[in-house]
């Protein structure tokens, strides 16, 4: 659980230092939903790729006909169930999406945040100005990690209606798409060199192949009559080459499908306002345990820590550029720092 809490602080923080870095909502959106969906059940892609280089190894290093032939129905078992988790994939909620909203929703409830943006105990019921420098920085500690909480969620709810006016998925389609092509062809150049090794008479060929010359013939396989060199001529390597064209058929299929689904449908938009809305009210949450438990409004709470000198403070007024005032000061902030240099 706690694992989890951590991860919900830091992933906001990471996309706004992203941001920071690019300046670009919709480069910084596009590729952290590209790393939490790389991460996303990462045990079990772990799994999965390990058994694809160990197919691959059984491949390119042993001639027994039942080992080849097993490992190739298990590649296209494999390359089945890759096709079918593209072809559901625009029916499901951005992995991005619902991770932060996941993430927002566990860390407003969780016991463990709350003690983390409360106030010290021994600085409960004391005025400001009484505090000596190490309780200044206890108590800017605290108030900050609130503020920073509101601020992110409803800084990056407000920018997810920029994303949603945009085509950025489109890259994402792209990628994905590309990915698949390639690794179906991956996957045939495999098969079909097993096919090959098992024996040579399952191909008409002229000159000496290797796997690279399976993987050429494959990319052009699904697509076309394949290589002039190379053609199958036995039933089973027959049937490879229509299943090679067939799932052609598919990756067009789930091109169209998620751009007609993506641009033309409600649901990533709704996904969007979903998430957005989410946010804000988990925003409002801190807003108020701020106005309860430190008798400050978010302004009061942020002129604060610019007094104090809060470590984060550069990130808060980025953040808050919204509230009348910040831009103040903000500049003062920035007038001491010239002049200190």
């Amino acid at each position: 659980m706690l694992h989890i809490l951590i991860f919900s602080l830091i992933l906001p923080i990471y996309i706004i230092l992203m941001f920071w870095k690019s300046k670009n909502w919709l480069l910084t959106f596009s590729i952290v939903d590209n790393l939490i969906e790389g991460l996303t059940h990462f045990k079990r892609k772990f799994i999965l790729v390990t058994l694809l280089i160990m197919s691959t190894v059984v491949i390119f290093n042993f001639e027994s006909a039942v080992l080849l032939y097993a490992t190739s129905l298990f590649l296209l078992i494999y390359l089945l169930i890759t096709y079918f988790i593209a072809f559901t994939k625009p029916f499901k909620k951005s992995i991005l999406f619902e991770s932060f909203s996941n993430l927002s929703i566990k860390l407003t409830k969780s016991s463990f945040t709350k003690r983390l943006i409360e106030i010290n105990e021994e600085l409960r019921g004391k005025e400001l100005n009484t505090f000596n420098q190490t309780q200044e920085i206890l108590y800017a500690n605290n108030l900050q990690l609130a503020v920073i909480a509101h601020r992110g969620m409803y800084f990056i709810a407000n920018k997810l209606s920029m994303y949603k006016k945009s085509r950025i998925y489109l890259y994402h389609i792209s990628i994905n798409i590309i990915f698949l092509f390639l690794f179906s062809a991956f996957i045939f150049s495999l098969i079909n060199f097993a096919l090959y090794k098992i024996s040579s008479s399952n191909f008409a060929y002229s000159g000496t192949f290797g796997w690279f010359d399976f993987l050429y013939y494959s990319s052009f396989a699904m697509f076309s009559g394949g290589s002039e060199n190379l053609s199958p001529v036995s039933i089973l390597s027959k049937v490879i080459k229509m299943i090679m064209l067939v799932s052609a058929g598919i990756i067009i299929l789930t091109i169209i499908l998620n751009v007609s689904f993506l641009v033309k449908g409600e649901k990533y938009k709704e996904d969007i306002d979903e998430l957005a809305e989410t946010l804000k009210k988990n925003s409002e949450y801190f807003q108020n345990f701020i106005s309860e438990e430190y008798n400050l409004s978010i302004f009061q709470a942020i002129e604060i820590l610019h007094k104090l000198k809060s470590g984060f403070i550069t990130l808060i007024f980025m953040l808050s550029q919204d509230i009348p005032g910040i831009e103040n000061l903000r500049s003062e902030d920035e007038s001491k720092k010239d002049n200190n240099k």
